[in-house]
């Protein structure tokens, strides 16, 4: 099993956009077996990246809510793989 690395906010920019990302982060980005992406501004920017990335968030608006398709004020849990998603434990 490789290393787990986190990296802290201040080390990435504030709302995530892998276009304007640090090298550093790329890297880490694609090395990685699995990313864990807390909170909707990571869903909405990261949710068609190809990767094993792992959402979790709370749906606050209509059209993240939509695109979940989820309730608004819904938790929710998304399972990525290359980006394609699970959702709701569709198969």
């Amino acid at each position: 099993m490789s290393e787990i690395r986190r990296m802290k906010n201040e080390e990435m920019l504030r709302t995530l956009c892998l276009a304007i990302a640090v090298r550093e982060f790329k890297q880490r980005f694609s090395e990685a077996d699995l990313i864990l992406a807390k909170g909707q501004g990571n869903f909405k920017t990261l949710s068609d990246t190809p990767g094993n990335i792992v959402f979790l968030f709370m749906a606050k608006c209509p059209v993240i809510a939509s695109h979940a398709g989820v309730p608004i004020g819904t938790y929710v849990l998304v399972l990525t793989n290359a980006g394609n998603s699970n959702r709701g434990g569709e198969p």
